[in-house]
C-alpha cells in the first residue's frame, strides 16, 4: 500500500479515527513479468478478524510518476482505526491468466 493520492493535492493528515491509503496491486505474467490488462480485481478486508469491507473494486490505473508509465490496479481505502488488517486480493477467472483457478493473495498490515 502506498500513499499515492492525487499528486496535485496535498496529502491529508491522518486523523486518529481514520487514515486514507492507496492500494496498488500489480498483476504480472509468468513469461517476462509484463503487466496483465483487462482483469476484474477486488479486495476484501478484515480488521482484527472482523469484516470491514468486501468486494471493493480495484480498478486499472496508470502510474505516471514512474520512469515509464505502468499499469496497476488500485483504489483508495479508508482505514477506520488502529489494529491488524488482513487484506485478500481476488482475481476473477480470465483467459489471460490461464485455465487454473487464481488463488487469493493475502497480506497483513498492522496500524499502530
Amino acid at each position: 500500500m502506498t500513499n499515492n493520492l492525487d499528486p496535485s493535492q496535498p496529502l491529508p493528515d491522518d486523523q486518529p479515527q481514520s487514515m486514507i491509503r492507496h492500494v496498488n496491486v500489480q498483476v504480472k505474467s509468468d513469461d517476462g513479468g509484463y503487466a496483465v490488462p483487462y482483469l476484474s480485481v477486488s479486495l476484501d478486508a478484515l480488521l482484527d478478524g472482523r469484516p470491514m469491507t468486501s468486494g471493493l473494486a480495484v480498478v486499472p490505473m496508470i502510474d505516471t510518476e514512474s520512469t515509464a508509465p505502468r499499469l496497476y490496479y488500485g483504489n483508495n481505502l479508508k482505514l477506520v482505526q488502529r489494529g491488524t488488517y488482513q487484506f485478500f486480493v481476488r482475481l476473477q477467472p480470465s483467459a489471460l491468466l490461464g485455465k487454473e483457478p487464481t488463488p487469493a493473495a493475502q497480506f497483513n498490515v498492522v496500524v499502530r
